[in-house]
């Protein structure tokens, strides 16, 4: 009696083996040849460049299509991620994978390859009458070997958030995680979501054909530990903490490092913590806090005009405006609402104050006005008004903060 295989998603990470295999295949001078493109590319072109543009607008195109050829010829043995992705799909069901994921370096050779790989599991699912699989390719900011600061402060929390991401997209369905290319690093975070999110690890050796697989374990994170700790890893997800600070919020007797939050915690630079992987994935397991954020008008133009990093920085300020029991610790202590209509958070060194008005009828707050530190004009009263004395009418073109960040 046939079993039925229930439908699933498919995460795999991808490397560059492809390339090297490709290589590996050509005659000298199409070696020589081949290396020099590459080198090109990779001194000439962003990564980003390459994995959204299209047709003849990609500068890679012509050698991206010459390993597409090549693999679906080779088939298992153009790469570890197309051997081990094949092998899943024959094990699950042909006709059970809905979407394919793949999660590439932020570098431009990073990206070739995971488009290589692309393109030629699209043809090679084809060619088995597999149809209907969305194929995607992810380039992970910040994910790139050069830089191990990158990679701690962007790269590792947008690896981690790319993989949450794709899971809520799932919904109820099966996911595989794929570990078998990419960077060895990454292997111990995705293994550990799929123990906590109860996935299945499958991964497979570069040139074996037998597929292994790792069944998600019974474990969990202790609810008092995990509730107690989000609010910290959502301020030090910004600008950093210092250890006094966490320790000072998480009321703890010991040491940070003694304690058994440790583990949450990168110490990025000298007395500067942000969130470890490990709090990285409980930043995203965590649900999102319900009170709704708005900006009015001449907020979403504040907040157009600092930028990504200006959006980095304002995190904590955003995530403290959910949160009661930080709200009251960060209120800076100059401003009443009898004063101004608004509170403003942000105090002492803080990157950031924040200027909004809580409705008392609703589970809503109005961001009047965001700015950084280094900008007087922050302390000036009249800033938070126009010509006509008040611009925050409370009914006037106010947007999500979710819609816009």
């Amino acid at each position: 009696m046939e079993l039925f295989m229930p439908y699933y998603w498919l995460i795999a990470n991808t490397g560059t083996s492809i390339l090297n295999n490709y290589k590996r295949s050509l005659s000298e001078d199409a070696r020589a040849t081949f290396e020099a493109s590459l080198s090109t590319l990779v001194k000439t072109q962003e990564p980003r460049s390459i994995l959204e543009k299209t047709g003849h607008q990609n500068p890679a195109r012509a050698l991206i299509e010459a390993i597409r050829d090549w693999a679906v010829e080779t088939s298992y043995g153009a790469s570890a991620e197309i051997n081990s992705t094949l092998r899943i799909l024959e094990s699950r069901g042909d006709d059970q994978l809905l979407e394919c994921h793949l999660l590439s370096s932020d570098t431009v050779d990073g990206v070739i390859a995971a488009r290589g790989v692309e393109l030629a599991l699209n043809a090679l699912f084809a060619a088995r009458g597999v149809k209907d699989v969305a194929i995607t390719s992810h380039r992970i900011e910040g994910l790139r070997v050069d830089s191990a600061s990158a990679f701690r402060r962007k790269g590792l929390p947008k690896y981690i958030d790319t993989v949450y991401r794709i899971l809520r997209d799932a919904g109820g369905y099966d996911m595989v995680f794929n570990p078998t290319g990419g960077f060895k690093s990454l292997v111990p975070y995705l293994s550990l979501i799929a123990m906590l999110e109860g996935a299945e690890t499958r991964y497979i050796f570069e040139h074996s054909d037998e597929l292994l697989s790792l069944m998600p374990l019974p474990i969990s994170i202790d609810p008092s530990m995990e509730s107690a700790a989000i609010p910290v890893l959502r301020q030090s997800s910004g600008p950093g903490l210092s250890a006094r600070e966490i320790e000072a919020d998480l009321d703890l007797s010991e040491p940070l490092y003694t304690s058994s939050y440790a583990s949450l915690w990168d110490e990025f630079e000298e007395d500067v913590y942000i969130p470890s992987g490990l709090g990285q994935i409980l930043l995203n397991r965590a649900p999102e806090p319900s009170t709704d954020i708005y900006l009015s008008r001449v907020a979403q133009k504040d907040l157009k005009r600092i930028g990504e990093e200006g959006k980095r920085a304002i995190t904590p300020g955003i995530d403290a405006l959910r949160d009661p029991h930080q709200l009251k610790s960060k209120l800076h202590g100059q401003y009443s609402p009898e004063k101004t209509d608004c509170q403003c958070l942000g105090y002492g060194n803080m990157a950031y104050r924040i200027y909004f008005r809580t409705r008392d009828e609703e589970d809503r707050i109005d961001v009047v006005r965001i700015f950084l530190n280094g900008n007087t004009e922050h302390a000036r009263k009249d800033r938070l008004t126009d010509s006509k004395g008040i611009w925050y009418d409370p009914d006037a073109d106010y947007v999500s903060y979710a819609d816009l960040a």
